[in-house]
């Protein structure tokens, strides 16, 4: 149905504008295009919007108006259109295989309300997901069962000199990026990571 070219799909998709991050915000903005990013069987042709509602337990029209503003920013793509009974159906596929927030873009005072309810709707999203997991046996808290590599869960506070404090920061932004941009395997496990290492204020 449209000639235009999809632009090819990247590793990585560094948000540094208030409009991506305010599509972004929204819980089920983020769904779909986390469920975009890690399906592994998402075809060429991308996922119809009733395939997106299936998979997310919501209502196919309450769909349509986040797809229009995740496909306006870029982080959801229109990867094909065909009739169907005379309605023209479309696919969409993500825009990348990963999302991360442009470090530079964290401290503009323009985006500090978008980056919050960003930040926010991610944990919320983790937090279900991880919930998920563990009631079904997925995420194992405690050891190698010999099939499921353990997961790692931990809330840590520890004072640190500033030295190590900025040398742990890079080592956890290399390992962060490693993840983010490894090459998805059909055959392997779905994993998840999200990562918050921040300096907090001074009690003393």
């Amino acid at each position: 149905m449209t000639d235009e070219p999809v632009p090819p799909v990247v590793p990585v998709r560094y948000v540094d504008d208030v409009e991506s991050l305010r599509a972004l915000a929204d819980p089920l903005r983020l769904a779909i295009v986390n469920l975009l990013m890690t399906r592994a069987d998402v075809p060429v042709g991308g996922l119809a919007a009733k395939e997106i509602a299936r998979e997310l337990q919501v209502s196919q029209t309450r769909l349509y108006r986040h797809l229009k503003q995740l496909v306006s920013v870029g982080l959801v793509q229109v990867a094909s259109s065909r009739l169907v009974s005379g309605i023209v159906e479309q696919g969409y596929r993500a825009g990348q295989r990963s999302v991360r927030i442009e470090e530079a873009f964290l401290g503009e005072a323009a985006a500090s309300d978008e980056v919050l309810r960003t930040f926010g709707a991610v944990l919320d999203r983790h937090r279900s997901d991880l919930f998920r997991a563990i009631r079904a046996g997925h995420a194992r808290i405690g050891g190698y069962d010999g099939q499921l590599p353990p997961s790692t869960v931990a809330a840590l506070d520890v004072r640190l000199s500033v030295e190590r404090a900025e040398s742990f920061a890079k080592r956890l932004s290399a390992l962060v990026a490693e993840f983010a941009e490894a090459e998805s395997d059909p055959d392997g496990v779905p994993t998840a990571m999200v990562v918050a290492y921040y300096t907090t204020p001074d009690p003393r």
